[in-house]
């Protein structure tokens, strides 16, 4: 056996490369490494002042939101996978965000199983803060999963297509009809130009209204959220729909006729929540779009076009650039927004449920506030107003929910992404493809359409200790068995004296 002191994870080395030994000594010591992260995570929550086992280990770890059943979710990938009988392949980066995914969805079963206990009721239920037609709803679900945000490209569509996933689709519509909200919180920026966005989800759109079982109030639980934080716009049914979301030169009964759902713009309700100063974001949107047009220069990107709107500033290469000159021009520009910000005021908290506006305008003593969003599109570059913090943030308070009761699913989560700010705001899922998403929302529904039960696949039956002082002077439990059923010795770990089955890194 051997023990990292610095992040407190075992691992094990055998001579032999196979044989039932080495096979369980595989399987017990990823367990125990499982076990002993979600053991420190639980350390980082409850000690909020930076004194935590992980945060010295890793000074930039952020906000977990929930708890993370690690051990429980890598018995079920590896049941599944069989990760630990390889032989000579390791885990995989993939494999690893996998498992975190898969801890993240039982999370939210978690809480409610525990939240069903307690007879005080869960923040989230209590009475949104504006009673109207975009905050109401009926809770019909076995889980604490109350509010679901996706991204757009490579998340719920291809990069650059349209909405066009029939199996998507239906699992959008199961998540509205159990009462939890759904959201598209896209860098896609048509102000409230609602036919624009209607396209691009018109298969979605045209799937819901032709659903037996969606009425209009189970229509008004989708919203989209454009250009990251920008626009709010509902999904409603036509007859209730305002006049704005009618495409020029139709009549309302004309659009009637066409269709009988429709995205409905929501300034009025927008606007109370997320607020920019209009002379700040032109300052802002100057400096990007000049380190843009520089990036351009050096970087010999001669046929790029620049392409500037109301609330943000973008790169469109042609013909498509590498990946890497992308990055770099999105380096660059992130540096050059963080040379020119110089806040005042420190951002909203992200424990804090809602309440304050969410207002960034200009100050006297500030050059600008306004938060912002520069990231690589996969083959262009974006300099948004707002990030994805700031959109599901302002959903969050529109709705009066809280972090641990939101999950933001997306593609982009590495420094050049723009799903990269929703972390510190809402629990999070990194996929790869819609394929990806479609797997996810299947375990997902699994855990909001059914009632929670004891799981077969709990590690609690399966935890051999030693009592002992350290790791090589212990004997086994009286009792406790040598061989598994199956004929398999057991493999023994010490015990630490918090009783955790962790063995302490403390000197």
């Amino acid at each position: 056996w051997r023990y990292s002191r610095n992040v407190g994870i075992f691992s094990c080395e055998c001579e032999s490369r196979s044989g039932p030994l080495a096979q369980d000594a595989l399987e017990e010591s990823a367990l125990n490494s499982w076990r002993h992260i979600e053991e420190l995570i639980e350390e980082h929550r409850a000690r909020a002042d930076g004194s935590s086992r992980l945060s010295h280990a890793v000074p930039t770890v952020g906000l977990f939101h929930t708890s993370l059943p690690l051990a429980r979710a890598w018995r079920r990938f590896d049941k599944r996978y069989k990760v630990s009988s390889r032989r000579f392949v390791s885990p995989s980066f993939n494999e690893i965000r996998e498992i975190l995914n898969a801890a993240q969805i039982l999370a939210f079963e978690q809480q409610q199983h525990a939240s069903s206990a307690s007879s005080t009721p869960r923040r989230g239920d209590a009475t949104p803060p504006a009673q109207d037609r975009t905050t109401t709803t009926t809770k019909n679900n076995y889980s604490s999963l109350s509010f679901v945000s996706f991204d757009g490209d490579c998340t719920l569509y291809s990069d650059g297509k349209n909405f066009g996933d029939v199996e998507i689709a239906a699992q959008i519509k199961r998540l509205l009809v159990a009462g939890v909200r759904v959201a598209l919180v896209t860098a896609a920026g048509y102000g409230y130009d609602a036919p624009k966005y209607e396209r691009r989800l018109e298969s979605l759109v045209r799937y819901l209204e032709a659903a037996a079982d969606v009425d209009a109030e189970t229509l008004r639980r989708f919203f989209v959220v454009g250009g990251e934080s920008n626009y709010l716009l509902q999904l409603d049914a036509a007859d209730d729909a305002d006049d704005d979301s009618r495409p020029p030169n139709t009549t309302k009964e004309d659009h009637r006729r066409e269709k009988t759902a429709c995205l409905v713009p929501r300034p009025d309700v927008w606007d109370r929540i997320v607020r920019f100063d209009d002379a700040a974001v032109d300052a802002l949107l100057d400096v990007a779009e000049a380190s843009i047009r520089e990036s351009i220069e050096d970087l010999n990107l001669r046929d790029a076009r620049v392409i500037r709107k109301p609330r943000a500033v973008g790169l469109l290469p042609q013909p498509p650039a590498r990946r890497e000159l992308l990055d770099e021009t999105v380096l660059r520009a992130q540096d050059a927004l963080r040379a020119f910000s110089r806040t005042t005021t420190p951002p909203p908290n992200p424990r804090d449920g809602g309440g304050t506006r969410i207002d960034a305008g200009g100050g006297a003593s500030t050059k600008t506030n306004i938060p912002y969003c520069a990231f690589n599109g996969g083959s262009d570059v974006w300099c948004d107003i707002g990030n994805k913090r700031v959109g599901v943030q302002g959903l969050q308070q529109l709705f009066g929910l809280r972090p641990e009761e939101c999950l933001h699913i997306g593609d982009q989560f590495l420094n050049t992404g723009n799903d990269y700010a929703a972390r510190s705001i809402s629990c999070c899922i990194w996929i790869t493809n819609p394929d990806e998403t479609k797997r996810v929302l299947d375990d997902l529904l699994e855990v909001v359409e059914q009632p929670p039960s004891s799981d077969d696949d709990s590690d609690d039956d399966d935890r051999d200790v030693f009592e002992a002082d350290g790791l090589g002077s212990g004997v086994r439990r009286p009792g406790s068995p040598t061989v598994r059923a199956d004929g398999r010795p057991r493999i023994f770990r010490a015990r630490t004296s918090s009783e955790s089955g962790i063995l302490d890194p403390s000197p």
